[in-house]
């Protein structure tokens, strides 16, 4: 394990490059609040959510094969083999996106016909290119690429909001041309011409791949499931309103889920790297103890500060989403534990295990959705995403021990949750000084759950300084 990367560093490494170009675009997704209406930020919501459902699709999802593959492959001649194919492939299913499009919308009406098309192509392309170049060990190239992504998305959409007032169209159409100008910076990175040869291309390695990534299609579309659904069901109940409503909720949570995220693929990497390794139980159960520990106690301080912040994030009408965040946060807090456990199908190339119980998690999400929403509104959505999630990490758990073995500190994991709980009942208050002893006990709670993790990092950067 010492000649890799340490998971610390791949970690910093991805936070560094991600951290800021999200902050960026999350702070964008609050002045949208200010010139668009509820319908508005609904609709665009919408039309995200379904490009990130048909992307995956489209592609095979066979950006996680070129990962496992690019990562097992050392030798150039078989990584020309894997980007090569790989490119071809994604020429050949662009090509079809658009026809098969064009296609339905002679049957039905699509709005945003052309920005849909190119927006969709655009994130097909991108995070191919993007697992390229993690593959190839150019984290830097990846890391800059998201950095120039939301800079340029940030520039152009408040271009068009403030001084044009494009609306809708001009935040698609900023999104594809951020999209475009990151994917011709990593192409030129990672030197695309050079491994974009016919004589490379590989039938045997696209069937290999497909293999793989297939059975992880209908698992992107559980995930999707999971999260986004029930914002359909929302519109079906309660309209495009307060879908806009829940759509602003969930920027908050997503800023949780950004940082879960950027840990996720520093451990997939590691996960990868070390599945064969004699110490792999120790060292994954080490790993996810110290995770949800340090996962729940941030969520703690998170919902601690959240409801005295939305008075300065948003506008007045959507203040009243502090009631059910805290919800939302915990569900991220399950997903991120779920996600963790995943690298198990990944690093094992048993990709089937990942479609089966995510496929059980939105079942119960869409069951949940229909049961709550039309009884309880946002809050019930809020709920059914939670519950599914909580569904998902329960079965995983239990399914992947054929791959690992993790032993769970069962203590401090009950304790946790009781923590974000408590937390969260804090947050009914209304006094300015309830709600802050209420973030400074979670603040000290935070630092007795991971005085441990917090010593051995400031030693580490004590080491440093004296080098």
């Amino acid at each position: 394990m010492s000649k890799e990367a340490s998971l610390s560093k791949l970690t910093l490494l991805y936070t560094a490059g991600n951290l800021a170009s999200k902050v960026i675009t999350f702070g964008l997704f609050f002045l949208y609040t200010f010139f668009l209406s509820k319908e508005e930020i609904g609709t665009f919501d919408l039309i995200i959510s379904a490009i990130t459902l048909l992307a995956p699709v489209f592609n095979l999802q066979i950006y996680d094969a070129i990962l496992r593959w690019l990562i097992d492959n050392p030798d150039i001649t078989n990584r020309s083999k894997v980007v090569a194919t790989s490119l071809s492939f994604l020429f050949g299913v662009s090509f079809m996106t658009a026809a098969i499009t064009f296609i339905v919308s002679l049957f039905t009406e699509i709005k945003y016909l052309e920005l849909t098309i190119a927006l969709t192509i655009a994130n097909m392309v991108y995070p191919i290119l993007q697992y390229i170049a993690r593959g190839l060990g150019n984290n830097q190239a990846y890391v800059v690429s998201g950095v120039i992504n939301s800079i340029a998305f940030t520039l152009l959409a408040s271009l068009s909001l403030y001084f044009f007032e494009f609306k809708i169209n001009g935040l698609l159409l900023s999104n594809i041309s951020a999209v475009l100008i990151a994917t011709i910076y990593l192409a030129t990175r990672v030197n695309l011409r050079g491994y974009w040869k016919l004589k490379w291309f590989d039938m045997q390695y696209l069937r290999n791949m497909l293999s793989f990534s297939v059975p992880l299609i209908p698992n992107s579309l559980g995930w999707w499931v999971i999260s986004m659904a029930n914002r359909y069901i929302i519109l079906l109940y309660l309209g495009v309103s307060e879908n806009g409503t829940f759509a602003v909720a969930m920027k908050l949570p997503s800023i949780l889920l950004m940082l879960t995220n950027i840990f996720y693929m520093a451990w997939q990497e590691k996960a990868i790297k070390t599945y064969l390794h004699p110490q792999r139980d120790e060292y994954y159960t080490e790993v996810f103890n110290k995770y949800f520990v340090l996962l729940f106690a941030s969520l703690a301080v998170i919902i601690s500060v959240t409801k005295p912040a939305l008075k300065f994030l948003v506008a007045d009408a959507y203040f009243e989403t502090w009631k059910f965040l805290p919800i939302l946060y915990m569900a991220i807090g399950y997903q991120a534990l779920s996600s963790f456990l995943g690298t198990a199908y990944l690093s094992s190339k048993d990709t089937i295990g990942a479609l089966t119980t995510t496929i059980f998690g939105a079942g119960v999400t869409v069951a949940s959705s229909f049961l709550l929403i039309p009884n309880l509104g946002l809050p019930g959505a809020s709920l059914a995403i939670m519950l599914g999630y909580v569904a998902l990490f329960v079965i995983r758990l239990q399914q992947t021990k054929k791959y690992f073995t993790i032993g769970i500190s069962g203590k401090r994991f009950v304790a946790c949750n009781v923590l974000v709980l408590c937390t969260s009942l804090g947050t009914i208050f209304e006094e300015t000084l309830l709600l802050l002893i209420n973030a400074l006990i979670c603040i000290a709670f935070f630092l007795f759950l991971n005085q441990g993790l917090i010593r051995q990092y400031y030693s580490k950067l004590l080491l440093n300084r004296s080098l």
